[in-house]
């Protein structure tokens, strides 16, 4: 059951411990980490953990930054964006942007439907404009 951001966004990612090619070619570990110099572990799913841990963090800090006033499903939706895209290409995201911060739960979901992010992510997509809509977890049941 997804329950929170955390959740959300490794349920999002998937988990894969071995190493594979990602949508652009990318090789690439874990919950969708592009890979580079790996830190001593004693297992890869330490690392892949670890890794997620810092990146989710990274994400939930670039939410502070943004201004927005969301509650806790939303604020989760907008994590899991900002873990997903990375910071600079979220923020090209103005209409969702402008959406959220007017509270326009419907704009800021037709916006992200209309990107090209909402046609290559997969489940992904329909998921967070879901949440960004109904801010409920629940909604993620139907």
């Amino acid at each position: 059951m997804i329950d929170s951001g955390l959740a959300l966004t490794k349920n999002h990612e998937g988990y894969v411990e071995g190493v594979y090619l990602d949508s652009q070619g990318h090789p690439t570990t874990g919950y969708g980490f592009c890979l580079d110099p790996v830190l001593s572990f004693q297992t890869v799913k330490e690392w892949h953990e670890h890794k997620f841990s810092q990146e989710y963090a990274k994400a939930e800090k670039a939410y502070d930054t943004l201004g927005l006033d969301l509650d806790a499903v939303r604020r989760s939706a907008v994590v899991d964006l900002l873990y997903n895209l990375g910071t600079p290409k979220f923020l090209k995201f103005i209409g969702t942007l402008g959406a959220l911060k007017m509270k326009d739960w419907l704009a800021a979901a037709n916006h992200l439907e209309n990107s090209a992010w909402y046609k290559q992510v997969g489940r992904r997509g329909p998921r967070i404009c879901k949440l960004i809509r109904d801010g409920t977890w629940e909604s993620l049941e139907t």
